[in-house]
């Protein structure tokens, strides 16, 4: 994720014509194969790296690869497809798998890309089957 982060209002409210505000990007990194989330802030107008540190126990926002790797992870899975078949489902292409990532993670789930997956048979129904999914082991 990558946003500029505004000036100050006090800076805005004071500017006077000719006058720099001081630029800033704040970017949300998420390296994958460390499972781990980065915040950096660099200042635009001197081109320097002002902050860039690791935010422990935090999975980043889910990538689009995770989501078609955790909805083929589902749907290859002989239990789900037993679940769905209770609920009367056959046709599993129709199925919506939605996922998120899980935000705070304990110290165990720190070592996996972990989303939670939630199965609907269409977009106004919720079936209530709930995954956790290690996707870092597929």
């Amino acid at each position: 994720m990558i946003t500029l982060q505004e000036p100050d209002k006090k800076a805005v409210l004071n500017f006077q014509p000719g006058q720099r505000f001081p630029r800033q990007v704040f970017l949300q990194i998420y390296e994958r194969e460390l499972n781990q989330t980065f915040v950096v802030i660099v200042y635009l107008n001197k081109k320097t790296l002002t902050k860039w540190q690791a935010i422990p126990q935090v999975q980043a926002a889910i990538l689009p690869l995770d989501y078609q790797l955790a909805e083929e992870v589902v749907k290859s899975d002989s239990r789900w497809h037993n679940a769905m078949e209770k609920q009367g489902i056959k046709d599993f292409d129709q199925v919506q798998i939605s996922c998120w990532a899980l935000g705070i993670l304990t110290s165990e789930e720190q070592k996996k890309v972990i989303v939670f997956v939630e199965c609907s048979p269409n977009i106004e129904v919720n079936m209530g089957i709930i995954l956790l999914i290690p996707l870092k082991e597929f």
